[in-house]
């Protein structure tokens, strides 16, 4: 009887930690923060910004940046059965668009396209020449219902052989974190006696 409620007791003990755990890691915010909590509106960033008339935003991202040191790179593949349009965007501190973005793009059933700021050691990328940005932004553009997926990352322009590189975070048009985790639900199983 007593390792039976030993047993109980250990089991429970440790479901309450997993479960206090996993709440704190997965609790989304209870309320809109306040102007000044953020810092100021999006709109500041340009991101705000509708897309060209026909393109939805499928992916937004921060910490874009183009120097000699650091370049931005997009990759973004068509999983679906049709071609797909997309856009490159990035835009400077204050919000204006950079460059010669947005740029635009056929992706043809299973490819993969590529767009810098700058040359990397990426073979067959589109190097976009943008101004230079430090603290950026970036988004990707998409016309239409699609299924292409994109990833964003830093790294070393102009080598073939880099000394970094850095992934991105990228949100969804609702500022959602893409593959985050937001949720946790653990299975309870209940043994009948």
């Amino acid at each position: 009887m007593k390792k039976k409620l030993f047993f109980t007791l250990t089991l429970a003990l440790s479901l309450g930690l997993i479960l206090t755990l996993a709440l704190a890691y997965a609790q989304e915010p209870t309320a809109e923060p306040s102007e000044e909590e953020t810092g100021g509106d999006i709109e500041e960033m340009g991101l705000a910004d509708p897309p060209p008339a026909g393109f939805s935003v499928l992916y937004m991202f921060t910490g874009v940046a183009n120097n000699s040191k650091v370049a931005t790179s997009v990759l973004c593949t068509n999983f679906g059965s049709t071609p797909t349009t997309i856009g490159i965007q990035f835009f400077l501190p204050g919000g204006g668009i950079t460059g010669f973005t947005p740029y635009t793009d056929i992706l043809a059933t299973s490819e993969t396209g590529t767009y810098s700021t700058d040359s990397t050691f990426f073979g067959g990328e589109v190097p976009l020449g943008t101004a230079a940005i430090e603290q950026g932004a970036g988004r990707v553009l998409v016309q239409g219902h699609s299924q292409v997926i994109c990833t964003a990352q830093l790294l070393q322009p102009g080598s073939n052989t880099p000394t970094f590189m850095v992934r991105l975070p990228l949100f969804d048009s609702d500022g959602n974190r893409v593959g985050g985790l937001s949720r946790v639900f653990l299975p309870l199983i209940l043994k009948q006696s």
